[in-house]
């Protein structure tokens, strides 16, 4: 960890020393990834999109609970007057449904999170297409993100 936070310091004084050496050649801007992301009107449509999604997904997860719940309430009223052997079998289903239900309901959990990280990942790489893409057209040496972890933008 800290040969990490002596290489990010080296390059991060690096850069200060090539930009005060460079000062009127340089052209450097500095940017918030976080908000340019935010700000993003496709960010919108993609949080639009994840939503729909996820609302199918937790309708199909309540529809299952709904069944279960069925299930459970007509074995309640009938266990009184089943054999002992009907009595097993029917917790057997029981549990194997519960099991079932909550099988689905963690591979819904992961879905949505595989589809979170995939929308984020292609925001955050039509953002940073973006600055690059700006960076270019505008003549900057250096484009500075700031999104957490810090990071360089964009780079001539």
């Amino acid at each position: 960890m800290n040969k990490i936070s002596i290489g990010i310091s080296i390059v991060a004084i690096s850069i200060a020393v090539f930009a005060l050496l460079n000062k009127e050649k340089n052209k450097i801007a500095y940017v918030d990834s976080n908000k340019l992301i935010e700000k993003y009107k496709g960010t919108e449509q993609a949080k639009k999109a994840y939503m729909q999604k996820t609302q199918v997904w937790q309708a199909n997860i309540d529809t299952l609970r709904s069944e279960f719940k069925m299930l459970m309430d007509k074995y309640t009223k009938e266990r009184p007057a089943m054999s002992s052997k009907e009595i097993e079998l029917q917790e057997q289903l029981l549990q194997n449904k519960q099991q079932q239900l909550n099988q689905y309901q963690q591979a819904m959990q992961q879905k949505a999170a595989d589809e979170d990280k995939k929308i984020m990942g292609e925001l955050i790489q039509t953002v940073n297409l973006t600055i690059k893409e700006y960076g270019k057209k505008n003549g900057y040496t250096l484009i500075l993100g700031a999104n957490g972890s810090g990071n360089i933008a964009y780079g001539e």
